[in-house]
């Protein structure tokens, strides 16, 4: 299947935006972290938002919206597994889910296990939950990270009470394999610990990578495992509010069905409209796409052509220019098509403290140099002392 690129809007419509992407500095800065994406809306999700406009369909979000329906059905195109449409609830937005599902397994002071380098909020997360965060990083083979499933192990047998697990994993890009999460869920399972999966990079997997959803990775995983997710990283919904948390036993459903019933109102009815539309619709990025059919401008992506499992916005431009920040992290790059001398993109370290990079075109070069901004982000302190750049960090609503 051949998927057509999609361009990023002009600039100056860009700059017309009133999100934080697009407030948050100046107009000599273009803003180039992919939490918010640069493109127009799918056709799907502008009529179905318009419609509700224009009819008024602005009120509450009702008891059965529909959207538990329309994931099934997109989760069983997209990877061939079908959960159960009565264990799929309803909530704000993905980290709104993670921490309810941890306040409803584990107790104040349990331990929690994250795997740095990860999307910074989530040890925010953690202790929003009244939990303890326990740190067991990714572990670098030389062509890919993975999960450390020895170190999670010892965590667990030492007390841990759950893993926060990002699958697909962000800031490094990793589709974990089916292998390493039926692992994982049957160490959890051996331990008495759950595993708790944020899968709202799951869409924007392609090929040679294949994603595997937690909860069908091993028998075990549907026992321990809570998955939340939404369309809105992948469509660029997030200020719309709508998140799923999926399940795939009795016993963890219940555990999502006894959560206080705000839960599900923070779902706000337009990004419920949203979600459904996204995932309705059969037109967009595909699981059997090229890596070159997501080369995005103005993002930060994963390296190309790498036998390595990888994730990226699904976007295109056929004049896009791709160009390397420096020699430290060259499986990394900055995608863009401008003139300016400066631009400014997000930078995670392993413990999670945002710096930034200055990326300036050099007068009369044709390449870009990163300088650092801020301490606390150099290359020993970051994971196996490479680090990991990403513009998902700068968006904490998920």
């Amino acid at each position: 299947m051949s998927v057509a690129p999609l361009q990023a809007l002009p600039l100056e419509l860009l700059r017309q935006r009133s999100s934080t992407k697009w407030r948050s500095y100046g107009d000599d800065v273009i803003p180039m972290f992919v939490a918010e994406t640069d493109f127009a809306l799918a056709p799907a999700i502008t009529a179905a938002l318009a419609r509700a406009v224009e009819i008024g369909d602005t009120g509450y979000t009702p008891p059965r919206p529909g959207i538990d329906l329309d994931f099934a059905d997109f989760a069983e195109r997209r990877w061939g597994w079908r959960p159960d449409p009565a264990r799929i609830r309803w909530t704000g937005d993905v980290m709104m889910g993670v921490v309810e599902v941890l306040r409803a397994v584990s107790s104040p002071g349990d331990r929690v296990v994250v795997t740095p380098p990860v999307y910074p909020p989530f040890y925010d997360t953690v202790e929003e939950a009244g939990a303890v965060v326990e740190r067991v990083p990714l572990r670098g083979t030389g062509e890919r990270w993975e999960l450390d499933l020895d170190g999670i192990a010892e965590a667990l047998a030492s007390g841990a009470r759950a893993v926060l697990l990002c699958n697909p994993h962000n800031p490094t890009g990793t589709v974990h394999t089916r292998e390493s999460l039926a692992g994982l869920a049957r160490l959890a399972h051996r331990y008495g610990a759950t595993v708790v999966s944020d899968e709202i990079h799951a869409p924007l997997t392609h090929a040679p990578a294949v994603f595997t959803p937690f909860l069908d990775a091993a028998p075990e995983a549907a026992a321990v495992g809570y998955t939340v997710t939404s369309a809105s990283k992948t469509y660029n919904l997030a200020g719309l509010k709508c998140a799923v948390i999926v399940t795939g036993s009795d016993e963890t459903a219940a555990v999502v069905r006894a959560l206080p019933w705000e839960v599900e109102w923070r779902a706000g009815l337009f990004g419920v409209i949203a979600n459904r539309a996204a995932f309705a619709t059969t037109v967009g990025c595909s699981p059997t796409c090229s890596p070159s059919t997501f080369r995005s401008r103005g993002t930060v992506c994963p390296r190309r052509g790498s036998s390595r499992g990888s994730m990226s916005p699904p976007t295109a431009g056929a004049t896009t220019r791709r160009r390397s920040y420096g020699a430290r992290r060259r499986s990394r790059c900055i995608t863009a098509r401008c003139s300016v001398r400066r631009v400014w993109v997000t930078c995670a370290s392993t413990w999670a403290v945002p710096r930034r990079f200055c990326a300036r075109r050099s007068s009369g070069s044709a390449g870009w140099s990163a300088e650092l901004e801020g301490d606390g982000c150099g290359g020993r302190e970051r994971l196996g002392g490479e680090g990991s750049v990403t513009g998902h960090v700068a968006s904490k609503d998920r």
